[in-house]
């Protein structure tokens, strides 16, 4: 914890005009998280300046006293902070507090611009408060593609029936960051009954995409993941092949032992080498 005299200079530099006091002391504060620096940013925000408006708005959230939520709050609901909406968002989602869902929620109906709409969608996914799973399940075929892109990302902070399934139907959308969004989120919840489903995304067009399925399957139970592993030894992206054999070989199940070898013979790969040294050293 800062001396109040190190927390006062802080503060100072964020509002220096030389911008390497300035960035240093932004970093400050932001990797210390001390609620010590709270009172000033808040009085900050008086300043007419609206990058350092914004800079404090940020610091709030990163900072993630609960103290400062009916605060952001009503700045939310001020038209004269009304170009800060986005941040005062984003920094309530950090701070991750319930208390903020039901105007979160009531903004997510409100006829918002598509930026802030995603920024709302974004912090009720990380509050992850059960009265937000209906109103962001209802927006899984919302037509805009970077709302469904927040939407599959926000939903691993749920687990139902009912959000697996919405994800597994994202898994089929054109956009492949839906797709690679949806494939993490599930990976994040790790219900075993949509391996199946992330196998099939092997076959995914787009490496990203398979990508994220390996990513995912390294969340599940290790036995239940080994022969969609071991059939990414075999894609033709290196990093896919990198990071099967490296899970592989920390698995340590002897059943993917004849498949690295075949996938020796074929690929020039050190995690590869080291994934059968692992399983030959058992």
């Amino acid at each position: 914890m800062m001396t109040g005299n190190e927390v006062q200079n802080t503060l100072k530099n964020l509002v220096s005009a030389n911008r390497e006091d300035y960035l240093k002391a932004y970093e400050v504060i932001r990797a210390s998280k001390d609620s010590h620096f709270v009172e000033g940013l808040i009085f900050m925000l008086g300043d007419a300046d609206l990058r350092l408006q914004t800079d404090c708005i940020s610091l709030m959230g990163y900072i993630g006293d609960p103290d400062t939520v009916p605060m952001l709050l009503d700045l939310l609901h001020n038209p004269k902070y009304r170009d800060l909406q986005s941040e005062v968002v984003t920094a309530l989602g950090r701070i991750g507090e319930s208390e903020a869902v039901p105007d979160l929620l009531a903004l997510l109906d409100s006829q918002v611009d598509r930026v802030l709409r995603e920024d709302v969608i974004t912090a009720l996914g990380l509050i992850g408060d059960n009265r937000a799973e209906e109103p962001l399940l209802s927006l899984v075929t919302d037509e805009n593609v970077y709302v469904r892109q927040k939407i599959a990302k926000a939903l691993a902070s749920f687990q139902s029936e009912r959000v697996t399934e919405a994800l597994c139907s994202l898994l089929t959308d054109a956009d492949r960051s839906v797709r690679g969004n949806a494939i993490t989120s599930l990976g994040h919840i790790a219900d075993p009954v949509t391996i199946s489903a992330l196998d099939k995304m092997m076959e995914d067009d787009e490496w990203y995409v398979r990508l994220a399925a390996v990513n995912a399957l390294t969340h599940f139970d290790a036995d239940a993941v080994i022969e969609p592993l071991c059939f990414a030894l075999d894609d033709p992206h290196y990093s896919i092949r990198v990071l099967a054999a490296e899970t592989l070989g920390n698995i340590g199940n002897k059943a993917a032992y004849e498949p690295l070898l075949r996938a020796q013979k074929v690929y020039k790969s050190p995690a590869i080498d080291m994934a059968i040294k692992k399983l030959q050293a058992q």
